[in-house]
């Protein structure tokens, strides 16, 4: 067959295997309308799957307590969450589909629900997501910080970088450690690039815990010669 032929029945492929995710998206969307992930309540749309009920619910967190919460961390120069996390309660079921439900999208949701209660700094450059082990995103085949980096950036016109930070070193799941063991665990786990020297950097997470994974991300950055470093979080387990 020549290039050209086969060239346009690849084309052709494409485009029918599309039209039939299509469909098939469709169809699922009839048999199975959207519904919130905590308490099932049919949803008007295929958004953020929480009602509006679950998201009145959640409990905000003061700005003032989560900086106090980081403030050991002196390469941190300020701290967002925007709610308590409660593995139990609407955020809990939300991030376990994102994580191990294999549902990337909603994370990316979650981050444009967010941009428009988020402040940002003044002369922002950039979202930096917080990455991920090797080992955990060859598990998930994602990292859902960066989703979120992506949604708030969409909503607030800014660009995500995921070529500034890297982790370095091996580090153990931080889930089952301490305070003290998780800031030992990644002391120095991370690698910034000289190209965050003179930026304005927000460090995005999902969930911050004791912070010492976002406080070792931006010790590195500041290393590296960042201006000021920054985090907006989705959520903090007090």
């Amino acid at each position: 067959m020549p290039r050209k032929d086969s060239a346009s029945a690849l084309r052709l492929a494409r485009r029918a295997t599309a039209n039939v995710r299509l469909l098939a998206r469709g169809l699922a969307a009839l048999a199975f309308p959207p519904a919130c992930l905590a308490c099932a309540t049919a949803l008007s749309d295929d958004g953020l799957p929480l009602c509006p009920s679950c998201l009145a619910d959640l409990d905000p967190v003061d700005p003032a307590a989560l900086s106090a919460h980081l403030s050991p961390t002196a390469a941190l120069d300020s701290a967002w969450a925007a709610w308590y996390y409660d593995s139990d309660g609407p955020l809990g079921a939300l991030f376990h589909a994102i994580k191990y439900g294999h549902r990337p999208r909603y994370a990316r949701l979650l981050g444009r629900a967010l941009a428009p209660r988020v402040a940002l700094p003044p002369g922002t450059d950039a979202f930096l997501p917080i990455p991920l082990t090797r080992a955990r995103f060859l598990e998930r085949g994602y990292n859902q910080a960066e989703e979120l980096a992506h949604g708030l950036g969409e909503g607030l016109g800014l660009p995500v970088r995921t070529d500034l930070l890297r982790r370095g070193a091996f580090v153990r799941s931080q889930t089952r450690l301490g305070r003290g063991a998780r800031r030992a665990n990644v002391a120095h786990a991370f690698d910034a690039a000289p190209e965050a020297a003179g930026l304005h950097l927000v460090l995005v997470d999902d969930v911050v815990t004791t912070g010492a994974t976002t406080g070792a991300a931006s010790e590195a950055l500041r290393e590296a010669g960042a201006a000021s470093v920054h985090l907006i979080a989705a959520a903090w387990t007090r």
